[in-house]
């Protein structure tokens, strides 16, 4: 019998965590410090080589942040170098790189073009100069549009905008102009994140001092309802935050939703590789000086592994797949999640169709109360 090997991720995750300022949402792992951004490359190059001694074989990059467009072009270059040295893209390879508006220039974007870039992912967050404020953003309106029209000048058609939802005295007219705008910029893609007061931030000390006049949950669930209708604008969601044209879902993100392994590199990344769950070093320095070394790593059990399969599987407006559960793990789905599945079928709150599970419209506006049930569940 031959024994198989087991199969390497083909998805990378890339952090760049250099910001000009940090807006008061973010607790991402990011530093006003770009005077060591060339530094940070020889370190990511040095992390890149003990990874991947060979070249390794990917279906997609994402190169994240921070600001991964704060790089130069010169560094840039430098950046794709790197990674030309030490992957492969397979044939329609998914490469998306995230930008700021007020970063964009003509010169980067022809640099990231040139080393392989074919998707970008847009910060917009807001159409609302007022709220843009409130967030810390730096870029204008005007910035916005030059960063699209710049992006159709040099054929990266494929765009994807992000914006936010429930922020600070957001209303659903503020929403409906929002999306109205994003609309009609024509996006391949649309990313709708609801805003979640991370603590140690700005935002966070605002609230507990109440300071931060944030929406209430029937706000919320209005603006929710509101950005169901983009599917008359051709955007179909396909995700709980996400939206696409046929043919342009993110190929990366639904590594994460489908729970498969990706690799992680940069300070304070994380990746899923042969079982090992891992994240690097939130501290520039200690990256700086060893890259190699990560700061976490833990065996996910098969308990673990199925508990995320449906968590994240269910945030798929598809759902999640009792074929493929069981290729995964040997277990028919419903033997291992019948009390669950029972339960919010009653709720009306999941369905199975075919060989899916998937949530119900009313489960989609109330998915949490669906991912809590497989929380530890099996643990």
């Amino acid at each position: 019998m031959i024994e198989r090997k087991p199969k390497l991720p083909d998805a990378l995750y890339v952090h760049i965590p250099f910001c000009t300022k940090r807006c008061h949402y973010c607790a991402f792992t990011s530093f006003e410090q770009p005077e060591l951004i060339d530094r940070y490359l020889k370190a990511l190059e040095a992390e890149f080589q003990s990874l991947f001694p060979t070249p390794q074989a990917v279906a997609s990059i994402y190169l994240g942040g921070g600001t991964p467009t704060l790089l130069s072009a010169a560094q840039l270059e430098s950046l794709g170098s790197i990674l030309a040295k030490f992957t492969k893209q397979k044939t329609n390879c998914e490469f998306t790189v995230e930008a700021n508006p007020e970063t964009v220039t003509e010169e980067r974007f022809t640099v990231l073009k040139e080393i392989g870039v074919n998707r970008l992912s847009l910060g917009v967050q807001s159409f609302n100069p007022q709220l843009l404020k409130k967030l810390g953003r730096k870029h204008t309106l005007t910035e916005i549009y030059r960063a699209v029209e710049l992006a159709n000048k040099l054929r990266i058609n494929n765009f994807s905008l992000d914006l936010m939802l429930g922020l600070p005295a957001q209303t659903v007219q503020d929403v409906i102009s929002s999306l109205q705008e994003a609309v009609r910029l024509n996006p391949m893609h649309l990313s709708c994140y609801l805003l979640k007061v991370e603590a140690e931030t700005p935002f966070a000390r605002a609230l507990a001092n109440d300071n931060l006049e944030l929406p209430t949950e029937s706000e919320e669930l209005a603006s929710f309802k509101v950005m169901q209708t983009l599917t008359e604008y051709g955007l179909k969601q396909y995700e709980l935050s996400n939206f696409a044209r046929p043919g342009y879902k993110s190929k990366h993100n639904l590594t994460y939703w489908l729970n498969n392994e990706y690799y992680g590199l940069g300070c304070g990344a994380h990746g899923y590789v042969a079982g090992v769950r891992y994240a690097n070093t939130t501290s520039l320095m200690n990256y700086l000086e060893r890259p190699t070394v990560r700061a976490e790593e833990k065996q996910v059990s098969q308990a673990e592994q199925m508990e995320n399969f449906m968590i994240m599987g269910l945030r798929l407006l598809e759902g999640v797949s009792f074929n493929r559960f069981y290729e995964l793990y040997n277990r028919k789905l419903q033997e291992v999640f019948g009390r669950e599945l029972q339960k919010l079928a009653a709720q009306k709150l999941l369905k199975i169709t075919g060989d899916k599970a998937h949530l119900t419209s009313h489960g989609l506006l109330l998915s949490n109360e669906v991912f809590v049930e497989f929380v530890g569940c099996l643990i």
